[in-house]
């Protein structure tokens, strides 16, 4: 399987949401393919840092979190071409913290 298929299914991969045999030929492609072996860790902890986020305590609308994933996995996507992935990151997390900011205050 080439690496455009392999990203293509790196979140149903991380979640644990393909078949037995599919989790196998994702495994065996991180195993070999250093870039795609990055891109899943890196986008494992986008994953990991938005459950942080939502488990923090702070009122979240949970109706966008699943677009919220997407954005920063299409974020990541594009940024790193472009700018580091933290860099990336950093600027979701402030506009995120604005928007809390501003649902806070709304309470």
């Amino acid at each position: 399987m080439d690496c455009d298929k392999i990203k293509s299914v790196f979140i149903e991969y991380i979640d644990e949401n393909l078949n037995m045999e599919m989790m196998s030929v994702v495994k065996n492609h991180l195993d070999k393919c250093k870039s795609c072996r990055e891109i899943s860790e890196e986008t494992r902890e986008v994953i990991h840092n938005i459950e942080c986020f939502s488990s923090s305590g702070i009122p979240v609308d949970h109706s966008h979190k699943s677009e919220l994933k997407d954005e920063l996995l299409r974020d990541l996507r594009v940024s790193r071409a472009h700018s580091p992935f933290l860099s990336a990151l950093h600027r979701r997390k402030e506009a995120i913290k604005k928007k809390t900011h501003k649902m806070k205050d709304a309470i």
